[in-house]
């Protein structure tokens, strides 16, 4: 009687999410002596750069087919980098439609501050990183240096010089204090 060994699959792996311009190597494993991907491939492995199904005809030394499970690669667009502005004391990442927010206040996380809007509670800088839908964490924002100091001290009675004037946009300033 004969017995008849099932034909083993060969794995390419779990689904997967990349980013554009990523990539992602395939690899068919070895002791074949041809490989068709559905790409058009005839390599033992291929770079994934593109949204799509994939999957790899095998051939051993008796020339038998064997196949490989299919494997779906979805790139994903970068995200784009986060930036700060403040609306009175409070700042705001520009990335309205992220899903997750973390701020981090002198390079620290932040505890709980995980909204698109923070108001801070000192001064110093601050930077957001945010997550998108499909769970690609973007890069830290730029640092935004945040200060409560509202005004500067009245100068009265005092001389102010600022020169040269005109002035290619360096110029000096001299304050002139006198002591009553």
């Amino acid at each position: 009687e004969a017995v008849v060994n099932p034909i083993p699959v060969v794995s390419l792996g779990n689904d997967t999410s990349i980013l554009d311009g990523d990539a992602i190597d395939l690899d068919a494993g070895s002791g074949f002596t041809s490989y068709q991907w559905s790409n058009g491939a005839t390599t033992k492995t291929i770079s994934a750069k593109t949204t799509g199904i994939y999957f790899v005809n095998l051939f051993d030394a008796l020339s038998c087919l064997r196949n490989s499970d299919t494997i779906t690669i979805t790139a994903n667009p970068v995200p784009v980098k986060p930036t700060i502005s403040q609306t009175g004391n409070e700042l705001l990442c520009s990335n309205p439609s992220e899903t997750y927010y973390q701020w981090y206040y002198n390079g620290t996380l932040i505890n709980g501050a995980t909204s698109q809007n923070y108001t801070p509670t000192q001064d110093g800088i601050y930077v957001v990183r945010t997550t998108d839908a499909n769970g690609c964490v973007n890069v830290y924002s730029k640092g935004y240096a945040y200060s409560t100091t509202t005004a500067i001290e009245e100068l009265e009675g005092k001389n102010i010089s600022i020169f040269p004037n005109p002035s290619a946009g360096i110029f000096d300033i001299d304050l002139n204090y006198s002591n009553p």
